[in-house]
Formats: structure tokens, sequence, C-alpha cells
């Protein structure tokens, strides 16, 4: 992903034309996030701590969820990468960001609800170790949240340009922080897990 990032950031900045690896880049930026989403979602819901194995019926949830985020995401993906060609107004910008928002806000308290849920249930059962890696990965969650949400001010605050203190900004907002956040969050995950 990030070379593909690269690959099409300077073609826009020699050509001022985006090559097809943008798309390869999009791509792959809204696969992470769905794979990110499916295994927050995925071990909300107990699996490999509580659970041995999913109902048909919360599989189902947890793959349309995935997939409304992944669809949500592809406005605000696909407008990052062109903005630094085309300068569109605040307000597309906000609209585009929107969908993104309000599904991740209701993937967010589903994911907190299903925590608390199998918190509770560890509690009346005695799973003392359960409830600490419940506990953990709502701590991860939130700081993903809150991380999620500055870089999205931060993209929103990175304004079009070319020359070099442009595409130091693009590329730190577009492409080092969601990386440097999702490499955290997974290493994050795997550690308190």
């Amino acid at each position: 992903e990030s070379v593909a990032w690269w690959f099409s950031l300077s073609t826009v900045n020699s050509t001022g034309e985006a090559p097809k690896a943008l798309s390869v880049a999009e791509v792959l930026c809204v696969m992470r996030n769905i794979y990110a989403l499916t295994f927050i979602l995925v071990a909300s819901m107990g699996l490999g701590v509580t659970e041995k194995d999913l109902d048909k019926a919360t599989q189902i949830k947890v793959l349309v969820g995935s997939m409304l985020f992944g669809i949500s995401s592809l406005p605000r993906i696909c407008l990052a990468s062109v903005r630094q060609a085309v300068d569109p107004k605040e307000h597309v910008v906000i609209l585009s960001n929107l969908p993104v928002v309000i599904v991740g806000l209701f993937h967010f308290i589903w994911i907190l609800r299903r925590l608390a849920h199998n918190m509770r249930r560890c509690k009346e059962l005695h799973q003392e170790d359960s409830v600490k890696i419940f506990t953990r990965l709502a701590i991860t969650l939130c700081a993903c949240m809150l991380s999620a949400a500055g870089v999205m001010v931060g993209q929103f605050a990175d304004k079009p340009g070319q020359g070099l203190p442009f595409w130091q900004s693009h590329v730190f907002w577009n492409d080092g922080v969601c990386q440097a956040v999702a490499l955290i969050t997974m290493f994050a995950t795997m550690y308190f897990l």
C-alpha cells in the first residue's frame, strides 16, 4: 500500500495526472480498513476468547457491517487521493467524510456494546482473564477511534498544493500517520490479547 501511494503521489507531482497505481493504492487502503474492522468486530464477539465459533447470523452481521464500512470509506479515500491535484471545496471534503464517520460511529457503539456484554458475562462466570482481554480491547478501540479522528482532522487541514512542503504534508497525513496508527494498533492488539 505504501509503495502504491508513493508511486501515485510522485507521478501526480511530476505529471499532474493520476496513474493507475492510484486505484491500486485506494483499493489496498480500503482493504486494510475492512480487515482491521472485521478483526475488531470478531474479537469483540468473543471469538477465540469466550467463543469457539460464531453462529451464521453473527457471521453475516460482521460481513455486512464490514462491507458497509468499506463502501462508506470509498468516497473519502478517493477524494483524498485526488485532492492533491484538484482543489475541491471544503463542503465536498466534509460530505465525502460524512458516510464513513456515521458508519464508523455505528460500528464503535456496536463493538463497545458487544465488549460490555462479554465483560459482564465473564464477570458473572468469574473469568477474570477474559475480562482483562476485553478491557484491553476496549481501551485499544478507544485509542484507535481517537487516532482516526485526529488523522481525519489532519487530512482535512492538509491543503492541496505542489512543491516539497505540500508533498511532505500529503505523505505524512495520507500515508505515514495512517500506516503508523495501523501498525501500532496491530502490535498493541497482539501484545494485549
